[in-house]
């Protein structure tokens, strides 16, 4: 009776832990909200223990939230927070596992790239990219042993590599290093064309549906602006992060249009008009597969349209 009534007190008190983190994050108070979740965890931890449903699903829920704060700190209207960004991420990273170390490394990542320093930025990257294969490694050798019921988890796993690979193509493309940043983009489209040979559950998705978006943009709405090429400003897309497994069929084509345009663009940098227009085509196609005014879908095709343009023209120039 006595160690039942004290396990009733833990809970009233993990309870108003839990009820106080809410309300200071609801009023602003960040940081201190983020305190309260870790003395809330650290109570699972002793109630519950590390392998109870409880405390690895809270475990999860702080993460997301270290993440939302951080997306929370690089949109702010006058000012950004840098360190308290950094702080949440390193914090989430001390307790993140299997796919969220890989979203967290590569937020990371992108709040260093919005102070402009792209070394840090590379860094957590490429860390990003070795958790990312080792994670996809493991998952397809379950796969193979449990085929259809580690199907969407291997997806999950392909796109988020893939994205690392684009973040990275999005920070060389803007540090000048096209020939690089082709390469990740080419390597974006190998992972998820693999994934797609082994995994068939990767079809069309039969709707669109809105998707959480945990990601931190390089600048303004998820793009880069780089010197254009032709004329205009062109798109290096920082691919969204989402958390909705059940969608990942919009996300995986959208991901894989999304490398097909940054082929292209790179392609263009490095003046291969030709290549640059057989790879935008190649990424209109696979934009079938969203609506057709989608960003994604928008920018293959008037990318497309300008370089075929300056196609036409450079061959009338070697005819005249």
């Amino acid at each position: 009776m006595q160690n039942d009534s004290k396990q009733e007190e833990a809970i009233k008190a993990l309870t108003e832990i839990d009820d106080t983190s809410n309300k200071l994050q609801s009023r602003g108070y960040d940081r201190e909200a983020i305190d309260c979740m870790q003395l809330g965890l650290l109570k699972r931890h002793e109630i519950f223990g590390p392998n109870s449903t409880e405390f690895v699903s809270q475990s999860k829920e702080v993460v997301k939230t270290c993440n939302n704060l951080a997306l929370k700190c690089t949109r702010l209207d006058n000012h950004y927070k840098f360190q308290d960004a950094v702080d949440f991420l390193n914090f989430a990273l001390t307790i993140a596992k299997h796919d969220q170390v890989v979203l967290t490394l590569r937020n990371l990542a992108q709040v260093y790239a919005h102070k402009g320093e792209y070394t840090k930025a590379l860094k957590y990257l490429e860390e990003a990219k070795i958790a990312g294969q080792d994670q996809l490694g493991q998952q397809q050798q379950q796969q193979q042993q449990q085929q259809q019921q580690h199907e969407t988890a291997n997806d999950n796993n392909a796109i988020d590599y893939a994205k690392t690979h684009l973040n990275m193509c999005a920070i060389l493309s803007t540090l000048g290093k096209h020939s690089e940043a082709l390469e990740n983009a080419n390597n974006a489209i190998q992972i998820l064309k693999q994934n797609m040979q082994c995994n068939k559950s990767s079809s069309p998705p039969s709707s669109l549906e809105t998707v959480d978006d945990l990601s931190i943009p390089l600048s303004l709405e998820g793009t880069k602006q780089v010197p254009p090429a032709n004329g205009k400003n062109d798109l290096i897309r920082t691919v969204q992060e989402e958390t909705n497994i059940a969608n990942k069929g919009i996300e995986f084509f959208e991901t894989l249009a999304i490398s097909y345009y940054n082929v292209g663009v790179e392609y263009e940098h490095l003046g291969c008009f030709k290549k640059s227009f057989n790879v935008l085509l190649e990424g209109i196609e696979i934009a079938q597969f969203l609506d057709s005014d989608h960003q994604v879908t928008k920018s293959l095709k008037d990318s497309y349209q300008a370089i075929g343009q300056k196609l036409a023209f450079t061959q009338v120039e070697e005819r005249s």
